[in-house]
């Protein structure tokens, strides 16, 4: 269960660094700079997270491993999620 829980954060850390280097990518592209550097970073961080998705999905193939958060679960998750955007505005 550790290692599944330590494998979907990480997922979730590449996930989010594939979104700001492709921002980044297009900042550079748009200011005319060098991109084989992001590009690279790109690439890498792209096979992490190809990598982790499968190791993921494998593991929560496994019974009693996993267990998919109920209806209520994903509401208040919604609700969370609503109220940050909303801190994010006022902040």
């Amino acid at each position: 269960v550790k290692s599944l829980q330590d494998n979907l954060r990480r997922f979730q850390e590449f996930k989010l660094e594939l979104v700001e280097l492709k921002m980044a990518l297009r900042e550079v592209q748009a200011k005319r700079g060098a991109i084989e550097a992001v590009e690279t970073k790109i690439r890498y961080a792209k096979s992490q997270m190809d990598n982790l998705h499968d190791i993921v999905l494998r593991q929560k193939s496994i019974a009693g491993l996993w267990k998919p958060p109920t209806s209520s679960f994903e509401r208040k998750r919604g609700e969370v999620n609503e109220f940050e955007a909303r801190l994010a505005l006022l902040g």
